[in-house]
């Protein structure tokens, strides 16, 4: 199993996309390239203070549309009933 951390962030930040093919859900028998993420922080208050959540984002080009589009990473990897399970395959543009 592929982490946002140590494939999305590493790949994308050493100038590498990265394609997904995914099995199932919305992009179920597709394949779309990863071409950048994004984090998002929400903060609501609780009872004892605060609570701030990061969202990892994954930026994608789905083939589908024109614009660039965007996954969230934790509803992807981790929801198993209607998860992304796929493969996840790393590029390398030759100049």
């Amino acid at each position: 199993m592929w982490t946002f951390d140590k494939q999305v962030k590493k790949e994308i930040d050493a100038k590498r996309p990265v394609i997904m093919n995914i099995a199932r859900g919305y992009y179920g028998s597709h394949s779309v390239t990863v071409n950048g993420y994004k984090n998002y922080k929400t903060t609501k208050t609780v009872s004892n203070g605060k609570q701030t959540k990061t969202h990892n984002m994954i930026a994608i080009y789905d083939g589908w549309t024109s614009g660039q589009r965007y996954i969230d990473y934790q509803a992807f990897a981790y929801d198993l009933i209607s998860s992304g399970f796929g493969s996840f395959n790393t590029v390398v543009v030759k100049n």
